[in-house]
């Protein structure tokens, strides 16, 4: 038997994006930016300790490939296929700063706000996202 990838519809690959959106705007979301380049920071061990890293470009570039089909018009199968799968990479970052840094780093502060945020963002359920918000993901998918 076959395994088939189901891809996020264009409700939910909305609702992704809009969150993703939300904390790239938080005060605290430059850190979290762009993949933790190890060799820079001169952190080697740091592959060592955190061995999924995700950051807020990442998660983005993962969505935009998990665009619907009917979006990006190719069958090809995606990264996110719930939004569960997108929450969780966006949860990661949080989780591998405080791993990393510690709870008390003020680098592990600012995840963790972002963390708040992200339970903010995230706290409505597809049933009751407002009709405003389907209208433009509706629009988007059209």
């Amino acid at each position: 038997s076959t395994f088939r990838t189901i891809d996020i519809d264009c409700e939910q690959w909305q609702f992704c994006r809009l969150t993703l959106e939300a904390l790239k705007r938080s005060k605290d979301a430059p850190p979290f930016a762009q993949p933790v380049d190890p060799v820079a920071l001169s952190i080697p061990h740091y592959p060592i300790i955190i061995s999924n890293p995700m950051d807020l470009a990442s998660n983005e570039q993962k969505l935009n490939s998990s665009k619907p089909s009917a979006m990006r018009g190719s069958p090809e199968s995606s990264p996110y296929t719930s939004i569960g799968d997108c929450i969780a990479d966006m949860r990661l970052i949080t989780q591998n700063y405080v791993l990393f840094n510690g709870p008390t780093h003020a680098i592990s502060k600012m995840a963790l706000r972002l963390g708040v945020l992200l339970n903010k963002e995230n706290h409505c359920p597809r049933a009751e996202v407002s009709r405003a918000f389907y209208l433009f993901a509706n629009g988007l998918c059209k």
